[in-house]
Protein backbone atom coordinates (compact mmCIF):
# COMPACT_ATOMS: atom_id res chain seq x y z
CA UNK A 1 0.00 0.00 0.00
CA UNK A 2 3.03 2.08 1.06
CA UNK A 3 4.55 1.85 -2.52
CA UNK A 4 1.38 2.10 -4.19
CA UNK A 5 0.66 5.22 -2.26
CA UNK A 6 3.90 6.55 -3.60
CA UNK A 7 3.68 5.60 -6.80
CA UNK A 8 1.02 8.18 -7.41
CA UNK A 9 4.07 11.25 -7.34
CA UNK A 10 3.91 10.13 -11.00
CA UNK A 11 0.41 11.74 -11.73
CA UNK A 12 0.28 14.41 -13.08
CA UNK A 13 -0.38 18.29 -11.61
CA UNK A 14 -3.61 18.63 -11.35
CA UNK A 15 -4.36 14.73 -11.90
CA UNK A 16 -5.75 12.24 -9.26
CA UNK A 17 -7.08 8.93 -8.69
CA UNK A 18 -10.80 8.48 -7.16
CA UNK A 19 -10.81 4.90 -5.97
CA UNK A 20 -14.17 3.63 -7.62
CA UNK A 21 -14.26 -0.42 -7.76
CA UNK A 22 -13.25 -2.04 -4.47
CA UNK A 23 -12.96 -5.96 -5.54
CA UNK A 24 -12.78 -8.72 -2.62
CA UNK A 25 -9.37 -9.58 -1.47
CA UNK A 26 -10.18 -13.48 -1.41
CA UNK A 27 -11.86 -14.28 -4.93
CA UNK A 28 -10.42 -17.75 -5.24
CA UNK A 29 -6.64 -19.02 -4.69
CA UNK A 30 -5.37 -18.17 -8.34
CA UNK A 31 -7.11 -15.03 -8.37
CA UNK A 32 -6.81 -12.99 -5.27
CA UNK A 33 -8.49 -9.97 -7.28
CA UNK A 34 -4.85 -7.64 -6.98
CA UNK A 35 -4.67 -5.25 -9.69
CA UNK A 36 -1.95 -5.48 -11.76
CA UNK A 37 -2.24 -1.84 -13.70
CA UNK A 38 -1.00 0.81 -11.26
CA UNK A 39 -3.25 3.48 -11.34
CA UNK A 40 -6.70 1.28 -11.73
CA UNK A 41 -6.19 -0.33 -8.26
CA UNK A 42 -7.04 2.54 -5.65
CA UNK A 43 -9.97 0.50 -4.42
CA UNK A 44 -7.85 -2.08 -3.63
CA UNK A 45 -6.30 -0.29 -0.83
CA UNK A 46 -9.46 1.85 -0.18
CA UNK A 47 -12.44 1.18 1.47
CA UNK A 48 -14.52 4.56 0.51
CA UNK A 49 -15.32 6.78 -1.92
CA UNK A 50 -14.61 10.24 0.33
CA UNK A 51 -10.80 10.24 -0.54
CA UNK A 52 -8.61 10.95 -3.54
CA UNK A 53 -4.89 10.52 -4.19
CA UNK A 54 -2.75 12.85 -6.08
CA UNK A 55 1.15 13.64 -7.15
CA UNK A 56 1.61 15.14 -2.97
CA UNK A 57 -0.34 12.51 -1.27
CA UNK A 58 2.43 10.34 -0.45
CA UNK A 59 4.50 13.56 0.59
CA UNK A 60 1.75 15.46 3.18
CA UNK A 61 1.00 11.70 4.17
CA UNK A 62 4.38 11.09 5.10
CA UNK A 63 5.10 14.43 6.76
CA UNK A 64 1.86 13.88 9.32
CA UNK A 65 3.10 10.69 10.43
CA UNK A 66 6.76 12.55 10.70
CA UNK A 67 4.80 14.76 12.90
CA UNK A 68 3.42 12.19 15.04
CA UNK A 69 6.91 10.33 15.38
CA UNK A 70 8.45 13.82 16.38
CA UNK A 71 6.19 14.13 19.16
CA UNK A 72 6.74 10.30 20.20
CA UNK A 73 10.50 10.73 20.24
CA UNK A 74 10.47 13.72 22.43
CA UNK A 75 8.83 11.92 24.80
CA UNK A 76 10.32 8.38 24.45
CA UNK A 77 13.52 10.39 25.40
CA UNK A 78 12.68 12.21 28.00
CA UNK A 79 12.61 15.67 26.68
CA UNK A 80 8.78 16.89 27.09
CA UNK A 81 6.13 15.25 29.23
CA UNK A 82 3.31 16.99 27.01
CA UNK A 83 3.51 17.04 23.75
CA UNK A 84 0.75 18.39 20.78
CA UNK A 85 1.55 16.96 17.22
CA UNK A 86 -0.57 18.67 14.80
CA UNK A 87 -1.23 16.18 12.00
CA UNK A 88 -2.69 16.57 8.68
CA UNK A 89 -3.67 14.72 7.06
CA UNK A 90 -5.65 12.50 10.08
CA UNK A 91 -4.80 9.07 9.95
CA UNK A 92 -6.88 6.95 12.91
CA UNK A 93 -9.47 5.21 9.75
CA UNK A 94 -5.66 4.00 8.00
CA UNK A 95 -5.17 0.25 8.78
CA UNK A 96 -1.84 -1.83 7.55
CA UNK A 97 -3.50 -2.35 4.23
CA UNK A 98 -5.72 0.12 3.72
CA UNK A 99 -6.51 3.92 3.59
CA UNK A 100 -10.09 5.71 3.37
CA UNK A 101 -11.89 8.71 5.55
CA UNK A 102 -9.34 11.36 4.78
CA UNK A 103 -6.87 8.98 6.44
CA UNK A 104 -3.57 7.58 4.60
CA UNK A 105 -0.97 6.47 7.27
CA UNK A 106 -2.37 5.83 10.70
CA UNK A 107 -0.70 8.96 12.52
CA UNK A 108 -1.64 7.70 16.43
CA UNK A 109 -0.51 3.93 15.84
CA UNK A 110 2.64 4.74 14.51
CA UNK A 111 3.47 6.93 17.66
CA UNK A 112 2.02 4.05 19.22
CA UNK A 113 3.88 1.35 18.20
CA UNK A 114 7.57 3.58 18.42
CA UNK A 115 6.34 4.59 22.67
CA UNK A 116 5.27 0.65 23.16
CA UNK A 117 8.93 -0.48 22.68
CA UNK A 118 9.20 1.23 26.02
CA UNK A 119 6.34 -0.14 27.89
CA UNK A 120 2.67 -0.19 27.41
CA UNK A 121 0.90 2.29 25.72
CA UNK A 122 -2.71 3.10 26.04
CA UNK A 123 -4.63 5.71 22.99
CA UNK A 124 -7.74 7.23 23.77
CA UNK A 125 -9.30 8.56 20.77
CA UNK A 126 -11.99 11.37 21.21
CA UNK A 127 -12.90 11.59 17.44
CA UNK A 128 -16.67 11.30 17.25
CA UNK A 129 -16.11 8.49 14.16
CA UNK A 130 -14.56 5.59 15.21
CA UNK A 131 -10.92 4.61 14.67
CA UNK A 132 -11.42 1.42 12.38
CA UNK A 133 -7.76 1.39 11.56
CA UNK A 134 -6.11 2.23 14.89
CA UNK A 135 -8.17 -0.96 15.89
CA UNK A 136 -7.68 -3.39 13.56
CA UNK A 137 -3.67 -2.45 13.42
CA UNK A 138 -3.44 -3.27 17.65
CA UNK A 139 -6.82 -5.72 17.74
CA UNK A 140 -4.70 -8.81 18.98
CA UNK A 141 -1.50 -6.74 21.04
CA UNK A 142 -1.97 -6.17 24.72
CA UNK A 143 0.85 -3.75 24.67
CA UNK A 144 -1.51 -0.90 23.42
CA UNK A 145 -4.37 -0.41 24.85
CA UNK A 146 -7.64 1.38 22.58
CA UNK A 147 -10.16 3.16 23.59
CA UNK A 148 -12.69 4.57 21.68
CA UNK A 149 -15.36 7.09 22.08
CA UNK A 150 -17.29 7.59 19.19
CA UNK A 151 -20.80 8.32 17.68
CA UNK A 152 -22.71 4.70 17.75
CA UNK A 153 -21.86 2.84 14.87
CA UNK A 154 -25.69 2.05 14.11
CA UNK A 155 -25.83 5.95 12.87
CA UNK A 156 -22.19 6.98 12.52
CA UNK A 157 -19.80 6.50 9.98
CA UNK A 158 -17.71 4.35 9.30
CA UNK A 159 -20.99 1.95 9.96
CA UNK A 160 -19.09 -1.34 10.40
CA UNK A 161 -17.07 -0.78 13.26
CA UNK A 162 -16.56 0.69 16.92
CA UNK A 163 -19.48 -1.29 18.56
CA UNK A 164 -19.33 -2.51 22.05
CA UNK A 165 -18.85 -6.09 21.78
CA UNK A 166 -15.79 -5.34 19.54
CA UNK A 167 -12.95 -6.15 22.20
CA UNK A 168 -9.82 -7.67 20.84
CA UNK A 169 -8.55 -11.14 19.82
CA UNK A 170 -5.97 -13.51 20.89
CA UNK A 171 -3.46 -11.59 23.01
CA UNK A 172 -5.36 -8.24 22.74
CA UNK A 173 -8.20 -9.92 24.09
CA UNK A 174 -9.46 -7.43 26.54
CA UNK A 175 -7.70 -4.89 24.94
CA UNK A 176 -9.80 -2.68 22.55
CA UNK A 177 -12.53 -0.78 24.74
CA UNK A 178 -15.34 0.75 22.45
CA UNK A 179 -17.49 3.31 24.26
CA UNK A 180 -20.81 4.03 21.86
CA UNK A 181 -22.25 7.22 21.95
CA UNK A 182 -25.64 8.18 21.47
CA UNK A 183 -27.03 11.47 19.62
CA UNK A 184 -27.18 14.25 21.83
CA UNK A 185 -24.45 14.02 24.44
CA UNK A 186 -23.24 17.39 25.87
CA UNK A 187 -20.05 18.21 27.95
CA UNK A 188 -21.98 16.45 31.41
CA UNK A 189 -22.80 13.27 29.89
CA UNK A 190 -19.45 13.61 27.83
CA UNK A 191 -17.73 14.20 31.50
CA UNK A 192 -19.04 10.71 32.63
CA UNK A 193 -18.49 8.58 29.39
CA UNK A 194 -15.03 9.94 29.48
CA UNK A 195 -14.13 9.16 33.19
CA UNK A 196 -15.28 6.11 32.63
CA UNK A 197 -12.66 5.66 29.77
CA UNK A 198 -9.97 6.87 31.65
CA UNK A 199 -10.81 4.58 34.65
CA UNK A 200 -10.08 1.59 31.93
CA UNK A 201 -6.66 3.21 31.38
CA UNK A 202 -5.78 3.96 34.69
CA UNK A 203 -6.60 -0.05 35.60
CA UNK A 204 -3.98 -0.85 32.49
CA UNK A 205 -1.37 1.46 34.32
CA UNK A 206 -0.18 2.73 30.76
CA UNK A 207 3.62 4.63 30.98
CA UNK A 208 1.96 7.26 28.37
CA UNK A 209 -0.80 7.84 26.65
CA UNK A 210 -1.49 9.11 23.54
CA UNK A 211 -4.86 10.81 22.76
CA UNK A 212 -6.56 11.21 19.23
CA UNK A 213 -8.00 14.19 19.68
CA UNK A 214 -11.11 14.67 16.57
CA UNK A 215 -12.28 18.51 17.17
CA UNK A 216 -15.24 16.78 15.34
CA UNK A 217 -16.97 16.48 18.92
CA UNK A 218 -17.52 20.31 19.17
CA UNK A 219 -21.39 21.23 19.31
CA UNK A 220 -20.91 22.82 15.60
CA UNK A 221 -19.53 20.58 13.61
CA UNK A 222 -21.71 19.24 10.57
CA UNK A 223 -20.49 15.51 10.70
CA UNK A 224 -21.16 15.26 14.13
CA UNK A 225 -24.15 14.64 16.00
CA UNK A 226 -22.88 15.14 19.50
CA UNK A 227 -21.55 18.56 20.73
CA UNK A 228 -19.35 19.77 23.66
CA UNK A 229 -18.41 23.01 23.91
CA UNK A 230 -15.40 24.60 22.83
CA UNK A 231 -13.76 25.28 26.33
CA UNK A 232 -14.71 21.34 27.19
CA UNK A 233 -11.58 20.91 25.20
CA UNK A 234 -9.50 22.74 27.95
CA UNK A 235 -11.33 20.25 30.34
CA UNK A 236 -10.48 17.30 28.34
CA UNK A 237 -6.57 18.21 27.91
CA UNK A 238 -6.67 18.49 31.46
CA UNK A 239 -8.24 15.57 32.44
CA UNK A 240 -5.28 13.77 30.26
CA UNK A 241 -2.57 15.60 31.94
CA UNK A 242 -3.94 14.77 35.68
CA UNK A 243 -3.26 10.99 35.13
CA UNK A 244 0.27 11.71 35.83
CA UNK A 245 2.38 10.36 32.94
CA UNK A 246 3.29 11.41 29.58
CA UNK A 247 0.72 12.80 27.05
CA UNK A 248 0.78 13.03 23.28
CA UNK A 249 -2.02 14.16 21.75
CA UNK A 250 -2.27 14.01 17.92
CA UNK A 251 -4.87 15.78 15.83
CA UNK A 252 -7.24 13.86 13.57
CA UNK A 253 -10.73 15.16 12.35
CA UNK A 254 -12.55 18.82 12.69
CA UNK A 255 -14.82 19.90 10.01
CA UNK A 256 -16.42 23.30 11.46
CA UNK A 257 -14.29 25.75 10.11
CA UNK A 258 -15.82 28.62 11.88
CA UNK A 259 -14.06 27.11 14.96
CA UNK A 260 -12.08 24.72 14.47
CA UNK A 261 -8.85 27.02 15.11
CA UNK A 262 -9.99 27.79 18.79
CA UNK A 263 -11.12 24.45 19.67
CA UNK A 264 -7.38 23.10 18.78
CA UNK A 265 -6.06 26.06 20.41
CA UNK A 266 -7.90 25.59 23.98
CA UNK A 267 -6.90 21.68 23.92
CA UNK A 268 -3.06 22.85 23.28
CA UNK A 269 -3.25 26.08 25.78
CA UNK A 270 -4.65 23.53 28.62
CA UNK A 271 -1.89 20.85 27.92
CA UNK A 272 1.06 23.60 27.78
CA UNK A 273 -0.39 25.10 31.58
CA UNK A 274 -1.11 21.96 33.45
CA UNK A 275 1.11 21.39 36.31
Amino acid sequence: MVDYIKSCEELKEGESVFPHVFPYRDFTPEFSAHPRINFKKAGYYCFDVGIEIDKDTFTAAKASVDVSMTGAQLIRDGKETRVFSLCRPPGHHAGYDHFGGYCIFNNAAAAAYYLSQKGNVAIVDVDFHHGNGTQGIFYEQSDVLYVSLHGNPDRSYPYFSGFADETGKKLGKGYNINIPLPAGVGDDEYRKYLNGALRKVKKYKPWAVIVSLGLDIFKGDPLSDIGVSSPFFSEIARTFCDLGIPVLGILEGGYDMADLAQNGANFIEAMAQAE
